[in-house]
């Protein structure tokens, strides 16, 4: 690997949640905390950012999740 692809841009971050935890997302607090609605479809609330510390107090609430950055190359 050349020294410049560990360079790369990151243009989006996404967040995936293991589907088995689907369905807790959408207790109350936690749907206040993510301000999702059940009305929607799941993929058009995917483009939402999640900010650090919400995530945090998800993985510690046991919510399972992983943050997949896309980068320009």
């Amino acid at each position: 690997m050349k020294i410049e692809d560990y360079h790369r841009t990151i243009e989006a971050a996404k967040c995936a949640f293991y589907s088995k935890e689907w369905s807790s997302l959408f207790a109350k607090r936690r749907s206040e905390l993510l301000k999702s609605y059940l009305h929607e479809p799941p993929i058009s609330q995917c483009v939402q950012w999640i900010e650090d510390a919400k995530s945090n107090q998800l993985r510690r609430d046991g919510v399972r999740y992983a943050r997949i950055q896309l980068s320009d190359k």
